[in-house]
């Protein structure tokens, strides 16, 4: 406890913060004889769940008040409720920091508010470390108990004030009163009004939390406190955590609709290039608005309405879908090896791939990726999101392959279109969707040491393929990994990047992405997560959400001394002409 002589301003700031404005005075001149002259401290209990710029702006404007009416405030200290009365104070549903962690924001938001100079000159602000199992009124009582001859005001809300009732018996009380609008708790003896702050009006600890789970950047706590909120919660909106907030299956599918909704849309029945199992297909899309231009911003919506739309529906034949009870009610996940989260971890896979491009690429498409524009960025995650979106069902073999692609490019040309994407970008992308995987077709591929912006475009489709083959081959490494080598040498990787340790840890990713979507993983032996699997099929905005959460950083083990060469190719091919391709 820390011992301090004179006067104390005691701030109880439980809600949305206050000007430095002295609004109203009730016998203001009994008040500021009381306050004139005399060394303040300000004393500013809080719930903080978590501490917000909100609480210490009111602590700032309290102490700049005092000082207008002469007090000489040269301390701000900060309180925290106890945790028994948060726990008591928050529901169920919500986020509830530890007292650790609350006292840790605080530190780090009254180092932000100093950046912001938020608090008079010369007034020092620190954590008092207080709280306790008593009750705000109890510490009150307490802090007049240990500085015999001191006067303790209590700033609070209007509100907040009202239900408390017993302070006003205090000895030698004095309240500084947020007004929010409310004629309740202001009126009295010995109450200076304070009005509410525009610039802090919106923050408080509730959006905070809700911006947090929802995996948006919280405003109001500054840059390290948020940075140290979000490791607090790593991923938000994890399944495991709201299969704990809410144990039943339909009040959990309910919260995460409401958090990430479906989209409403027009529809047409697109005519698809036939299957020689089914027919003439139909395939409903959606008619995008004209808003939703190529730019990185709309691909959420436009992934989000294709997957509602286009992908998460059963096959011709619905005998590849999988049905699952929970409660007795049966719920289905359509085509369960290519649906809507496989369509979204192939894009992730190819973010990742160009991030680590980036830094650890062959020179040649380092400067490649560097110059791709932004609608040209949009068109490559646009292709890898329908590169198998034509499928018909989950068994067909190479005899219906190229019916496959073609349908997959006329879903991917839909949408492209419908955002306005360049046609001859269109044309050259074709290319690309019809060509993945394909051992027979041929770029002028074996000669890397001639750069082929066109093989290298194929090569990262490839990789982004073969990444997720995890979930299929029990052999993996037998059967696909020697081909993520190859892949990656060469075309992609520069001399000193090891592509054996990279392709190790892009297994690593495939392994990872599966299980969190609840995808079966053949090469761990892991089976479907069927309810985690349906939520993220049906509601592919969350999908999108938690792949883009997962740390998939592989610098660390990118680099080795002995790393492997480029591989060579055994049969060498004449030096491709030059040619011009849009795409780059």
């Amino acid at each position: 406890m820390y011992t301090i002589n004179n006067f104390i301003l005691f701030g109880g700031i439980m809600t949305t913060p206050v000007t430095s404005s002295l609004a109203v005075a009730h016998s203001a001149a009994s008040v500021e004889s009381m306050l004139k002259g005399k060394q303040v401290i300000v004393y500013a209990p809080i719930t903080g769940n978590p501490p917000h710029l909100g609480h210490l702006n009111v602590a700032a404007e309290a102490a700049k008040t005092a000082r207008k009416v002469g007090a000489v405030v040269c301390k701000v200290f900060l309180g925290l409720a106890s945790q028994d009365y948060l726990e008591q104070k928050e529901a169920s549903d919500r986020l509830k920091l530890t007292r650790e962690q609350r006292i840790q924001m605080l530190y780090l938001t009254i180092e932000y508010a100093k950046t912001l100079n938020l608090f008079p000159e010369g007034v020092e602000v620190s954590y008092c470390g207080m709280e306790g199992s008593r009750a705000h009124v109890g510490q009150y009582r307490e802090i007049q108990k240990e500085n015999a001859g001191w006067t303790v005001v209590l700033t609070a809300g209007a509100d907040l004030q009202q239900r408390m009732r017993n302070w006003e018996r205090q000895e030698n009380f004095i309240a500084f009163i947020q007004n929010r609008g409310k004629d309740i708790g202001i009126k009295g003896p010995n109450r200076i009004v304070l009005e509410e702050s525009k610039e802090f009006s919106n923050v408080s600890s509730t959006k905070i939390r809700e911006a947090i789970l929802a995996g948006k950047h919280p405003s109001g706590i500054g840059p390290l406190a948020a940075d140290y909120l979000k490791k607090l919660v790593p991923l938000p909106f994890q399944f495991q955590t709201l299969q704990t907030l809410f144990s039943d299956y339909e009040q959990l599918l309910a919260e995460i609709a409401r958090r990430f909704p479906a989209l409403e849309c027009s529809t047409i029945d697109l005519s698809v290039t036939a299957d020689p199992n089914f027919g003439d297909l139909v395939v409903p899309v959606a008619i995008l608005e004209r808003s939703l231009t190529p730019k990185l911003e709309n691909l959420p919506k436009v992934f989000n309405l294709a997957n509602t739309v286009s992908i998460n529906r059963s096959y011709p034949d619905p005998k590849d879908d999988i049905q699952f009870q929970v409660n007795e009610k049966k719920y289905t996940c359509y085509r369960p090896n290519h649906n809507g989260t496989h369509s979204y971890r192939q894009v992730r896979y190819l973010e990742v791939l160009l991030d680590f491009i980036s830094k650890n690429g062959r020179q040649e498409a380092k400067t490649f990726c560097e110059k791709l524009t932004e609608e040209q960025q949009v068109n490559l995650r646009l292709a890898a999101f329908f590169l198998r979106a034509g499928r018909a069902d989950e068994s067909s073999g190479p005899e219906t392959r190229d019916q496959m692609k073609l349908r997959s490019f006329e879903l991917y040309q839909h949408y492209a279109s419908g955002m306005g994407i360049n046609p001859q970008i269109i044309e050259e992308t074709k290319d690309l969707i019809l060509h993945n995987c394909n051992p027979n077709y041929e770029l002028d591929y074996k000669d890397r040491s001639q750069w082929n912006p066109k093989a290298f475009l194929q090569t990262l489709f490839t990789l982004a393929h073969e990444i997720d083959l995890v979930r299929c081959f029990p052999k993996f490494e037998i059967r696909t990994k020697p081909s993520l080598v190859e892949n990656l040498s060469g075309w992609v990787l520069d001399a000193k990047t090891n592509a054996e340790i990279v392709a190790s840890r892009l297994q690593e990713i495939g392994i990872e992405a599966n299980t969190l979507v609840g995808q079966q993983v053949q090469v761990s032996q892991k089976p479907y997560d069927l309810p985690r699997f349906y939520v993220h099929s049906t509601y592919g905005e969350y999908c999108r959400y938690r792949l883009s959460k997962l740390e998939f950083s592989i610098d660390s083990l990118s680099s080795s001394p002995s790393a492997a060469s480029p591989a060579k190719s055994p049969q060498s091919k004449p030096t491709p002409k030059k040619e011009s391709c849009i795409l780059m």
